[in-house]
Parts: C-alpha cells; structure tokens; sequence
C-alpha cells in the first residue's frame, strides 16, 4: 500500500516540536447535529494538520458549501483533561500557518470518544459551548450554561491509515496521551498483609516511609495498567 505521506513528514513527527501531515487524497469526514444519525451539518475533508507546539494545531479543511468546495484554516488547543472530559479550544485563522487567529468557540469531548476501536464511521461525541467565549487568565474560557451537541465521523471511503495518523498527532501530543487524571489524589492503601512493627523510638517515621513505598508502589501500577 502506497501512503499518503512523506519519509520527510514522520521524521519531522519523530523529533521535531512542529511536525505536519498532508493527507492526498483529503480524509472525508460529516459534521451531524446531534448524534450521527441526526441532520447532517456539513461535509468536509482533512487536508492536513501541523503540529504547532504541545497541544496546539493547526488544521486545513476543504468544507463543502452549496457554492462549493471552501477552504478554512483552524487551530486547535487541546488545553485540559479531566476526569471525565477533554477540552479544546478552537479558532478560525487567516492563513495555513494559523498565525492570525480569532477565537470561535470551545468544546469537550468524554474520555469514550479517545479510545475508539474502529476510527472509520466512529461517531465522535462533541459538547460545543454556546455561551460566549470571555477573557480568564492567560487563555479564553467558556461556561458550558448552554450547550449543543455536534458530533462527527470519519467517512467511510477514509483512508484509516491516515485517520489514525491524525487522531495520533493530537493525542499523543497533548494531555490526551496521560489518560484520565487519578480520580484519588491519596487513595486509601490496604496495609493489614505488611509488618509495621518497629521500634518506638522510630515509630512514625518508620510507619511514614512504609506507606510512602506502598503509596508509589501503587502509583506505579496505575501508570503501568
């Protein structure tokens, strides 16, 4: 199988901070409003995406219109992983650099949508925030009071290869990549099988120190699972 992207192109995702995909042919994709079996919005394709800095890309798309095929320019930062969501930031820009940029809106996804088996014709669930975006610290931010669901698939003429391709360039560099944090920051440690006995001069230190080992121990577990 011929792929649709460079040697030059995987080297510089390999080891460079700004990597880029052309995908040739455009991965197809249909924007539904609601779940994927409600009004289609849109169609469009991927054209390619570019990897800008940690969490931050840049994404040309060719969105069909009744006046044809337009093309549009978008960064996206994926900017904060909870629990239970991703969040992203997304802007339209001006040019295929997504140097000069305007916010548009802001968008979470549930941890269901990160892991899907089958990328082709997957319904990717998105929440879009339709209050408006306000100032808050050092990035914009959004309420979530009102909210519309808009999800999308992948068609199912994509090539997967490339679809892979771009799902991985933005969850392997982004927070995406760390999984869902701990729902415990100290969870309880069952220590009734471990000797604690010392003696009582250094009582709670030694007890300290065990259940700091088991502590890490159990941490080390669950990066490993």
């Amino acid at each position: 199988m011929k792929l649709s992207f460079t040697a030059l192109a995987v080297a510089a995702i390999a080891g460079s901070a700004s990597a880029a995909i052309t995908f040739n042919p455009p991965i197809p994709f249909t924007q539904f409003d609601g779940d994927c079996d409600e009004e289609v919005v849109y169609t469009g394709e991927v054209v390619s995406i570019n990897k800008l800095g940690y969490g931050s890309f840049c994404i040309a798309d060719n969105i069909n219109t009744a006046d044809g095929s337009v093309i549009t320019y978008s960064k996206v930062d994926v900017f904060e992983c909870d629990t239970e969501r991703v969040y992203e930031n997304w802007h339209h820009c001006t040019d295929m650099t997504c140097g000069e940029c305007e916010s548009e809106y802001q968008a979470y996804t549930n941890w269901n949508s990160m892991d899907a088996d089958n990328l082709i014709g997957f319904c990717f669930d998105y929440t879009f925030s339709m209050d408006a975006v306000i100032e808050k610290t050092e990035r914009k931010v959004s309420t979530f009071n009102e909210v519309r669901q808009i999800n999308f698939s992948f068609d199912a003429n994509a090539n997967r290869e490339d679809v892979k391709l771009y799902t991985e360039m933005m969850d392997d560099n982004s927070c995406v990549a760390n999984g869902p944090p701990l729902l415990q920051s100290n969870p309880t440690i069952d220590v009734s099988g471990v000797d604690i006995s010392v003696k009582e001069v250094s009582g709670a230190s030694s007890l300290a120190a065990t259940v700091t080992t088991l502590t890490m121990a159990a941490a080390t577990i669950v990066l490993l699972a």
